[in-house]
């Protein structure tokens, strides 16, 4: 599945919360509906922060960082925070990222597609690219 497909399917399936699995429209969300209740509530937008150390301070586990490649008015990726909730082996904080097949790192390097915990670290294309953030649980 790709990027937004899978955060769809994660807050649809898996905490009942209806978002759309479009890309575009997830990213602009403003407010979203508990499945089957008719509830709707307010999404905070958390705005584009300077480095990846001020990303890792304000985000919280669920949080959605939406990715805007450079030079581009489009959202193009998704992924959810994980943040220091397990180990990246180097210390940086994680994030849940789903993708197909021939996407590379900041180095050039193959990597896996499809569901994978990534380090988020201060020179990745995550970081660099970063654009805001959208926070549906724990207000």
């Amino acid at each position: 599945v790709d990027c937004s497909n899978f955060t769809a399917f994660v807050f649809n399936q898996g905490l009942g919360i209806a978002i759309s699995s479009d890309v575009q429209k997830q990213a602009a969300t403003q407010t979203a509906a508990l499945n089957g209740s008719g509830r709707s509530f307010a999404v905070a937008t958390i705005p584009q922060q300077d480095t990846a150390a001020q990303w890792a301070q304000i985000l919280k586990p669920g949080d959605l960082l939406y990715i805007r490649p450079r030079h581009s008015d489009s959202i193009a990726h998704v992924v959810i925070w994980i943040g220091t909730w397990g180990s990246s082996g180097g210390g940086d904080p994680l994030i849940l990222d789903s993708h197909g097949a021939d996407v590379r790192d900041e180095n050039g390097k193959l990597i896996p597609a499809g569901v994978q915990l990534r380090p988020f670290r201060a020179n990745s294309w995550y970081a660099t690219r970063a654009d805001h953030a959208l926070r549906l649980i724990g207000q």
